[in-house]
C-alpha cells in the first residue's frame, strides 16, 4: 500500500525511519485511510 500511494503522489523515496522529516512529507494517514478502503471493499457482507 506505501508503494501504490508514493507512486501516486510521484513520491521519489519513503523512509521506514528517519533522524528527522518534515511533517508535510508524512503519507502515514494516507496510507492507513488506503488500507482501509481496501479493507472496506474487500470485506463480506454483514451476515454473510
Amino acid at each position: 500500500m506505501v508503494k501504490q500511494v508514493a507512486e501516486a503522489e510521484k513520491y521519489d523515496a519513503i523512509l521506514q525511519e528517519a533522524i528527522y522529516i518534515n511533517p508535510k512529507h508524512d503519507i502515514t494517514d494516507k496510507v492507513i485511510k488506503a488500507l482501509n478502503a481496501s479493507v472496506g471493499s474487500a470485506a463480506p457482507a454483514a451476515g454473510k
